[in-house]
């Protein structure tokens, strides 16, 4: 059973809305400056960066592997497991159109590779159409 089953949400208005939608069994778009990934789609089973830090205080990297998703109260939840003490809890990331501080991000480390070889593509040829062609795929 999924995490959502046990939380009413409006999926028609906030896919319009293009918020957050399903895509398929696993994965899920969520519109949140607070995740870095091709396209903003996140997928259960995956493992993701964590990068989390609090005011006055260091950056605390951990890998994490999503392991469920579901909206409530004008916030996407992500369950996920520490890699590496394998203690499991939760990444609430606002979505309801309002300016959001991040005080953790959600990175998908394809997706910042991917964006290390556009940049060092665009330096070796500029504006060439291989350029272009990998920074549609990327955004």
């Amino acid at each position: 059973m999924k995490a959502q089953d046990f939380y009413n949400f409006d999926s028609a208005i906030l896919g319009l809305n293009n918020l957050y939608y399903t895509i398929g069994r696993d994965s899920f778009f969520i519109k949140s400056e607070c995740i870095l990934a091709t396209n903003k789609i996140v997928t259960i089973g995956k493992t993701y960066a964590l990068f989390e830090y609090q005011s006055g205080k260091c950056v605390r990297v951990t890998d994490v592997k999503l392991l469920d998703v579901y909206y409530n109260e004008d916030a996407v939840h992500m369950i996920v497991q520490d890699v590496k003490s394998q203690q499991t809890f939760t990444i609430v990331q606002h979505v309801d159109g309002e300016e959001v501080y991040c005080t953790s991000i959600v990175v998908d480390l394809d997706y910042f590779i991917d964006q290390l070889n556009l940049k060092a593509i665009k330096q070796y040829c500029g504006n060439c159409k291989v350029a272009e062609k990998h920074r549609s795929k990327s955004f």
